[in-house]
């Protein structure tokens, strides 16, 4: 089941992420007036919503729907002692994983009496159930069991797209070409990254790599006409006019297009009652050792 809450950020009530705060009394206070502010002065003396792109909103957000990812959680399979439904949530963005036998409609129910309790409720237009063989899209990945019963992350389409447009922009904004390799670099670098738990071998940016590298040549071949004219305007003999080399812009390319080692499924889970105070940590990495350190106050 894939989940859209409405209007998460703005209908999300005050009262509700406050009293999941834990804090002194005077900082409490003053994250009240921080939430109530609103934006500018535009929303003055507001009672529900909070910044969407605010610094502490995505926290506030997180404290509120705390265990909207265990809805469900009370199905189980009675021979095998294993649950029926696992829900998994980012933020505001969450599906659930439900076996053929789990109930649905009962999840659906949980689920908007959670949110009618936190002033919110789910975006009917965007909220449905679909098959593992149909697949689903999920923080940018596709998620599908294919014909042979394997589980399979991709890219999906639209953040595929994404990455596409955005590396053309980058390319037409006008900057020197050094400047713009470089960007198209750091792009391509962290879009790789971010996907380096998937499927990539459908999804190697082939055509987009030649599209950058025939933009490349076409740039470079102009600017040695240029330098060719220039040598005969100036009568200077012995000058070459050569185009540009074929293998020192497959370099340039190269380097634009860094690669990333990946793996299929590799994902790691985040787990939500995580934290440094659970006294779960090695002592050799709180208050110095290690190359992690938690500072405990």
């Amino acid at each position: 089941m894939e989940t859209d809450i409405s209007k998460c950020f703005d209908e999300i009530d005050h009262q509700v992420m406050l009293n999941g705060v834990v804090l002194p009394k005077e900082a409490l206070k003053g994250l009240r007036k921080a939430v109530k502010a609103g934006v500018r002065g535009e929303y003055p003396d507001r009672i529900k919503g909070t910044p969407q792109g605010g610094v502490i909103s995505p926290l506030l957000a997180n404290i509120a729907l705390d265990g909207f990812e265990n809805l469900g959680s009370d199905q189980w399979k009675r021979r095998r002692s294993r649950p029926l439904i696992r829900g998994i949530r980012y933020a505001d963005d969450a599906v659930f994983i439900c076996k053929p036998e789990a109930d649905t409609k009962r999840l659906r129910e949980d689920i908007d009496e959670f949110l009618k309790s936190r002033g919110l409720q789910i975006n009917e237009t965007k909220t449905k159930v679909s098959k593992a063989t149909e697949g689903f899209d999920f923080l940018g990945w596709r998620f599908r069991v294919n014909s042979r019963g394997v589980f399979k992350s991709t890219p999906s389409w639209e953040n595929y797209a994404d990455i596409k447009a955005k590396v053309k922009a980058t390319w037409r904004n006008g900057a020197t070409t050094e400047a713009r390799l470089k960007r198209i670099e750091s792009q391509i670098r962290g879009w790789r990254q971010y996907h380096k738990n998937c499927d990539m071998s459908k999804h190697s940016l082939w055509s987009l790599n030649h599209w950058v590298w025939r933009k490349l040549r076409v740039e470079k071949r102009r600017k040695a006409i240029k330098e060719a004219e220039k040598a005969r305007r100036l009568a200077i003999k012995g000058k070459p006019l050569g185009a540009a080399k074929r293998q020192l812009t497959s370099e340039q390319i190269k380097k634009a297009f860094p690669t990333v080692p990946w793996k299929v499924n590799d994902h790691a889970m985040v787990k939500g009652d995580a934290s440094p105070y659970n006294g779960n940590i090695p002592p050799a990495l709180i208050n110095g050792g290690g190359r992690s350190k938690f500072q405990i106050i």
